[in-house]
């Protein structure tokens, strides 16, 4: 049986004493939004072909692996995995009544058809993509901002 030395008594001591507050004092320093809102995310994409090129046939591969059908990632809804559903001709869309209003939001958009365009890339596009008829800014790294005003209406970030 091994006997802590005083040193590691001093050191266990602070770390008892702060685990030892009541766990009633804990208050989140979030705030719950003050207004939900509904919103329709449209993705307008047009068919494109596999590539022929063997060479280029295993990234496309990998690519539609990782995007098989067109998706969305909400970041209110932690970024689970939502299909878009067909609306039509290279279009599809999904609807959305619990985004919380008067914040700055992210999604990220995958399409089979970018893995076509982009083979090497993660099948995300910033490309066709509207909420409530609005593009939503997008970046480098595939996501796409937009806030919903507590009136409802949608801006781009």
């Amino acid at each position: 049986m091994m006997i802590p030395s005083p040193r590691h008594v001093w050191i266990l001591i602070p770390v008892l004493l702060s685990l030892a507050g009541e766990c009633d004092d804990f208050q989140s320093t979030g705030t719950a939004p003050s207004a939900i809102a509904a919103v329709t995310l449209t993705l307008t994409s047009p068919q494109v072909p596999p590539p022929v090129d063997p060479a280029v046939q295993v990234n496309y591969s990998r690519c539609v692996g990782l995007a098989p059908r067109p998706q969305v990632r909400p970041s209110w809804r932690d970024y689970a995995v939502i299909d878009l559903q067909s609306a039509g001709a290279e279009r599809w869309q999904s609807g959305f009544n619990d985004v919380p209003a008067g914040y700055t939001h992210t999604i990220y958009v995958t399409d089979p058809n970018e893995c076509a365009r982009n083979p090497a890339g993660l099948g995300r596009t910033t490309t066709g993509v509207t909420v409530e008829g609005v593009a939503p800014r997008a970046f480098s790294s595939g996501a796409l901002l937009f806030t919903v005003e507590p009136d409802g209406r949608v801006t781009a970030r």
